[in-house]
């Protein structure tokens, strides 16, 4: 988790506390600082693992990712316009089948 902007004064007193550690000392802070944010990461993986069907949604676009079959959001713009002027895009129905999600 970031820092919120509201705890600048938090980072400027652990920035100053660190400035003021011997080398051997800063060495075992910043190793405890990595272990923290690998907990932070792994809390927050293990969190999505846990919502409901995840995996069955995250794996496919994973792999839809690794075999470059993805669009960019620019693509998807064009694509709204598009079938918001009534323009078939994509085939037959496309436009139909996605309209209710872009046109919100």
């Amino acid at each position: 988790m970031a820092i919120k902007q509201t705890e600048p004064s938090l980072l400027k007193k652990t920035e100053s506390q660190l400035r003021r550690l011997s080398p051997d000392r800063l060495i075992v802070a910043s190793d405890f600082l990595a272990y923290l944010e690998e907990r932070e990461e792994n809390e927050a993986t293990q969190e999505l693992l846990n919502v409901p069907g995840f995996l069955d949604v995250f794996s496919p676009a994973r792999q839809q990712m690794e075999n470059e079959e993805v669009i960019s959001f620019d693509q998807i713009r064009r694509m709204y316009k598009l079938c918001s002027l009534g323009i078939p895009v994509l085939g037959a129905g496309l436009c139909g089948r996605y309209y209710h999600l872009w046109s919100k």
